[in-house]
């Protein structure tokens, strides 16, 4: 393998300039909406749970460190595992259903199913 020097020379996988601009737009728009999702969770910690600023943090970090360690290897074997609705799709939908408890354990606690 031979290593480029100069950037503008690295191949695509055939994207082009405007497929490169698209996702660059969508990859803005999608940190635009997590660092406002960040901005409310942090309030939320601190005020309506009353968590102390280093807790609220620790919290927040955590799930910086589980996505840094987590996207390597889902993006490693979405590269390797097959399935009928595509390759990427399963991931998607699985990551989907793994959110929503998530989520409402968020707002709920761990008790939401309790009557």
């Amino acid at each position: 393998m031979e290593f480029i020097q100069d950037p503008t020379k690295m191949p695509r996988d055939g994207i082009g300039k405007k497929e490169l601009y698209g996702y660059s737009v969508g990859h803005f728009a999608n940190d635009l909406c997590a660092s406002m999702w960040f901005i409310y969770l942090s309030y939320f910690l601190l005020y309506v749970v009353d968590l102390s600023p280093n807790i609220s943090g620790l919290c927040l970090l955590s799930g910086q460190i589980t996505d840094g360690i987590t996207t390597p290897v889902v993006g490693y074997l979405s590269d390797k595992v097959t399935c009928k609705c595509g390759n990427r799709n399963s991931w998607y939908y699985f990551g989907s259903i793994l959110v929503a408890p998530s989520f409402l354990c968020i707002w709920y606690g761990f008790d939401f199913f309790k009557s």
